[in-house]
């Protein structure tokens, strides 16, 4: 038999799974990570991206059969980000955690299986540690509702570590602000129509597309201030580097600013 393709052979692998786990007895149906990695590397596919894809799944990212209509229409409601670990697993989660503690003032937790989740702080210090790392450049993450990272780690010593951070209520904040505008504008154009001319009702439809544009910039600004943030802090993770201090954050800026005055 001739070759297969790298497409061909995962769709193939793929049937053969679902064929196995039906043909299975009840509760039987399972594939171990060394038969996982196995697999992959009879696929030739990179260890790297099958550790990257794994510590995904531990992080909480499932695949959507399709987008729904509103990660559509105004960008995605999650951001991921996975990257090839130079330190141990337990290392790198616990330089992820730091970062989220440290340089984005969120309130940091274990999971099952060693699954970190960060959240919003609520409590009074907590404004007050974001006004001083905003000052610094930094706290970029405490907005978002919650963030969810974990490592895995192959056979071979492949370590990868995963970050997934929830936007949905940057989705919500978004529909909200535009359907705000889009009222807004929906008012003008009653009063412009009652008090000019029956005519202006023709500019109704620019309410909708006013109200459309504002709630899809401001998600997709929120999304890059976001994605910018965490690639910084999953980058420094997966090479073990912690964030310096709020404190050390404000000297270094106030030493850019006088060489750049002067």
């Amino acid at each position: 038999m001739a070759e297969l393709d790298l497409p061909e052979a995962q769709q193939i692998l793929r049937r053969a799974v679902q064929l196995d786990g039906a043909l299975a007895p009840s509760g039987e149906a399972s594939m171990g990570l060394s038969e996982l990695e196995a697999a992959a590397g009879e696929l030739g596919l990179d260890p790297a991206a099958v550790a990257m894809a794994l510590a995904e799944r531990r992080a909480g990212v499932r695949a959507e059969a399709s987008r729904p209509r509103l990660d559509r229409a105004l960008g995605p409601r999650r951001v991921v980000v996975a990257r090839r670990a130079v330190v141990p697993g337990d290392a790198a989660v616990d330089a992820a955690a730091e970062w989220f503690e440290r340089a984005h003032v969120l309130k940091v937790s274990r999971g099952p299986d060693g699954v970190l989740v960060a959240r919003r702080r609520t409590d009074p210090l907590a404004g007050a540690t974001r006004a001083v790392r905003s000052l610094a450049g930094g706290g970029a993450l405490s907005t978002v509702r919650e963030l969810r990272g974990a490592a895995a780690t192959l056979a071979d010593g492949t370590t990868a570590v995963c970050v997934h951070a929830d936007l949905a209520d940057s989705q919500g904040k978004a529909v909200l602000a535009g359907a705000g505008v889009a009222t807004a504008t929906a008012a003008g154009v009653v009063v412009a129509t009652l008090v000019l001319s029956p005519f202006a009702a023709v500019a109704a439809p620019v309410a909708v597309v006013a109200g459309f544009v504002t709630a899809r910039l401001g998600h997709r600004s929120k999304l890059r201030t976001i994605g910018q943030a965490l690639e910084e802090a999953v980058d420094a993770a997966a090479t073990g580097t912690t964030p310096p201090r709020a404190l050390e954050g404000l000297r270094g800026l106030k030493a850019l600013r006088r060489s750049s005055s002067s």
